[in-house]
């Protein structure tokens, strides 16, 4: 497993394009689910989230809605 943390570590790292405005618009969204769920983690805010593997069993995670 080390040897698996350290490629991924050492792996380039890019910076993620996104403009201003969009990570404002994306971070006051977040700060305000956060005000009113905070013992909640936001999931329904990311896309593709049907190609994500199965959430962990945790009470924190949002419920998705479908």
């Amino acid at each position: 497993m080390w040897r698996v943390e350290q490629m991924l570590i050492d792996f380039p790292h890019h910076a993620l394009r996104m403009s201003d405005p969009r990570y404002k618009r994306l971070h006051l969204k977040y700060k305000a689910f956060r005000a009113t769920h905070q013992d909640r983690k936001p999931v329904r805010y990311y896309p593709g989230r049907e190609k994500w593997m199965p959430l962990p069993k945790d009470d924190t995670w949002e419920k998705p809605t479908r």
